[in-house]
């Protein structure tokens, strides 16, 4: 009598369910916005071009310099605002290159032109951080809040005139961690947290 055979299905491994690393966020958002990120980088180094072409040829002062600064990137982050509706991800990363205009220029106009004194300088990259933020929880972007995290942790670097001040440095950086961690707690991102650890013991071991 024959023996009937049984076909059994090929052994599948069950999904997990698995969450995405960051990694992997992070590979699918540069390749779906790599043109994007290449055109606003394009537009930083056109606007620093034309800038430096501007002081070259002596048609702007000082004063006038920083102001181009703070309100081409001012005028960024509004056009990212307006497009945020139909273009959600072009307009974040419109306003990453707004700010990253807003450090910028803070940072020349003390160190190249002393408009200012270090303590004024520090001050206004900090109200850049908090208006980074503000922009990142506006957005429900954790790109722009580590683009704000980095910012925050390179504004010590921007204004540093070669003094050692740690007590005050381990402050400003206990600080602007106790203000990510709440972040990060509030809205779940927990690249936040790995970011602002590594830059910290970079601080650390920097230091000693």
């Amino acid at each position: 009598t024959p023996i009937p055979i049984s076909f059994t299905k090929e052994f599948e491994p069950e999904k997990t369910g698995q969450q995405p690393t960051w990694m992997d966020s992070l590979s699918a958002f540069v390749k779906q916005n790599l043109l994007t990120i290449i055109g606003i980088f394009t537009l930083v180094l056109g606007i620093g071009y034309f800038v430096k072409y501007a002081i070259d040829q002596n048609w702007i002062g000082e004063t006038a310099r920083f102001s181009i600064g703070i309100f081409t990137g001012l005028g960024i982050l509004a056009t990212g605002f307006f497009l945020k509706k139909n273009y959600k991800i072009f307009s974040s990363i419109l306003s990453g290159g707004g700010l990253a205009i807003l450090y910028l220029s803070v940072t020349l106009a003390f160190r190249e032109y002393q408009l200012f004194s270090q303590n004024t300088a520090f001050v206004i990259l900090i109200l850049i951080t908090i208006l980074s933020v503000v922009i990142a929880w506006f957005y429900d972007s954790e790109t722009i809040v580590i683009f704000a995290l980095i910012g925050g942790f390179g504004s010590p670097l921007m204004v540093s005139t070669g003094v050692s001040n740690y007590p005050f440095l381990f402050t400003y950086v206990t600080f602007l961690n106790l203000g990510m961690v709440a972040i990060a707690f509030l809205k779940n991102w927990k690249n936040i947290g790995w970011v602002a650890f590594f830059l910290t013991y970079l601080y650390l071991i920097s230091w000693i």
